[in-house]
């Protein structure tokens, strides 16, 4: 529920008020956290989306999944491509495995991922915390699996 989001934003905006070394950086993550994200790392990724001036249509779409269901990969960015930040969590956490074991997670992943970009005619990019680092880190990384940056490179490193 949104007015539970809102109350959650000021509590965590009160907090970091307080630590003027990470204040900005924090408050723009809290104001974007959103909670159709699977976690902090998602919250994260989206900032950084936004700075780089990716084309994000949708968080967490919805998309038929075989034999009924839902899929939701992360990010849909532009026409042609998912994005999914992948912590460690998913792969370790025994609470996150629930009960299955780590290859078995790898190959329900796998199979997910060949299911939407056959259905979708899609590529997958995925990330995780080294790439999300910094924005500079993230846009070259994007940049190298060729996802459309409206902020990228830097107006710098574009000759003016």
């Amino acid at each position: 529920d949104w007015e539970a989001v809102e109350r959650m934003r000021t509590r965590m905006l009160d907090l970091v008020a307080t630590r003027a070394s990470f204040r900005a950086r924090a408050a723009s993550v809290i104001i974007a956290a959103d909670p159709r994200a699977d976690g902090p790392g998602e919250s994260v990724s989206r900032d950084r989306l936004a700075a780089l001036g990716a084309d994000v249509r949708g968080l967490q779409p919805a998309m038929p999944a075989p034999g009924g269901g839902w899929f939701y990969p992360d990010f849909e960015l532009g026409d042609d491509v998912f994005g999914e930040f992948d912590g460690d969590g998913k792969y370790v956490d025994p609470e996150l495995l629930a009960g299955r074991t780590t290859a078995q997670v790898v190959l329900d992943e796998k199979q997910r991922e060949d299911w939407l970009r056959m259905t979708t005619n899609r590529r997958f990019v995925r990330w995780g915390w080294p790439q999300i680092s910094t924005v500079a880190t993230f846009g070259r990384f994007l940049s190298e699996a060729r996802v459309a940056l409206r902020f990228w490179p830097p107006r710098s490193h574009r000759g003016g």
